[in-house]
């Protein structure tokens, strides 16, 4: 069984994220690229496409190779998933199963649109969903092993981890 942890992180505190669940789950870490949020002007940028709903260019730090299922992960920009992260999942056929998804966003409330627009990119709902506030970022990875909210997400991620629950992921056909 082979899982893959996807993220997008422009700030850096959803790649943290990513290398706590990395360090326990022993899984690789493969980063959505986007340089158009890049620089000086990469914040105002990636508001602005919030606003919009424009999804942006992206590539991948590696290819994602084979890969069982995904656990993918990013901030909340807007109420929403940040847009590199809504371009990654709009084609699921193409992508293995993704069995949990984890957020960081800055505020209460600032994930209003999180489950729908999960549901709406994905076409199911997640089995499983870590929402954290950057401000409690440093305390979610300071828990020990296996405690706190990041253990608590691992805990219900175990048997979707396990290779006798998950079907082989087969790619869809692509016609051109």
């Amino acid at each position: 069984m082979q899982a893959r942890i996807v993220i997008y992180s422009r700030s850096g505190h959803s790649r943290a994220v990513a290398r706590a669940l990395a360090d326990e789950t022993g899984c690789e870490i493969l980063e959505i690229l986007c340089p158009r949020y890049r620089g000086h002007l990469g914040w105002a940028r990636a508001q602005i496409d919030a606003l919009r709903g424009t999804l942006p260019d992206i590539s991948m730090s590696q290819a994602i190779g084979p890969a069982d299922l995904l656990i993918v992960g990013g901030p909340i920009w807007r109420g929403r998933l940040a847009a590199p992260l809504r371009r990654f999942l709009e084609d699921p056929a193409r992508l293995p199963p993704v069995i949990g998804v984890f957020v960081t966003r800055a505020r209460v409330g600032s994930t209003a649109f999180l489950e729908p627009d999960i549901k709406h990119l994905t076409g199911v709902v997640p089995l499983e969903v870590l929402s954290l506030r950057r401000r409690d970022i440093r305390k979610a990875l300071a828990a020990p092993s296996g405690e706190g909210v990041i253990g608590a997400f691992l805990k219900r991620l175990k048997p979707l981890l396990e290779k006798s629950t998950i079907r082989p992921f087969v790619p869809a056909v692509v016609r051109p």
